[in-house]
């Protein structure tokens, strides 16, 4: 008797035994709350590290969820690392309170060349940003798992 999958129920059947599979989604995606306009910046403007005080283990896909509050003179800040940042209007309208896309965590180091590392400070070594239309929902520090009603909203592609 061939195995059968049913993908909506999330189970396996085979030989008469029904065989619940785990739901990889909210399992295995973490979510990561950044300030506006660093979350921007990672996901259009080529920023490649996330600086954290602290590790993580974690590797894989990650959620770029901006923050509620957006930190104060944008422009000024990403002058700091880009010669020519986006205009101030610009920043002044970045989106916060969302979930905005996904990067791919790779590495996590210290002594990164990028022009975004912060001495001192571990380097999140970010790759392939991937915007998507914003999912509104609370942040959290650390990483965090977003809740099954802010998964559901996400694109197909992310929780498959």
């Amino acid at each position: 008797m061939p195995a059968t999958i049913s993908p909506r129920q999330n189970k396996l059947e085979f030989s008469g035994c029904v065989f619940l599979r785990p739901r990889q989604t909210g399992k295995l995606i973490k979510t990561i709350t950044i300030r506006q306009p660093w979350a921007h910046a990672i996901l259009h403007l080529g920023k490649d590290i996330e600086n954290r005080s602290w590790y993580t283990h974690y590797r894989g896909p990650l959620l770029i969820h901006a923050a509620a509050r957006a930190e104060a003179n944008p422009r000024s800040l990403l002058s700091q690392h880009m010669s020519r940042p986006p205009s101030g209007n610009d920043l002044r309208n970045l989106q916060t309170g969302c979930i905005l896309g996904v990067v791919d965590l790779v590495d996590c180091m210290r002594g990164s060349k990028s022009r975004w590392a912060i001495r001192g400070n571990w380097h999140w070594v970010l790759e392939n940003p991937r915007p998507i239309k914003p999912v509104e929902c609370t942040g959290r520090l650390n990483l965090w798992t977003p809740p099954p009603d802010v998964i559901e909203k996400l694109p197909k592609w992310l929780t498959r």
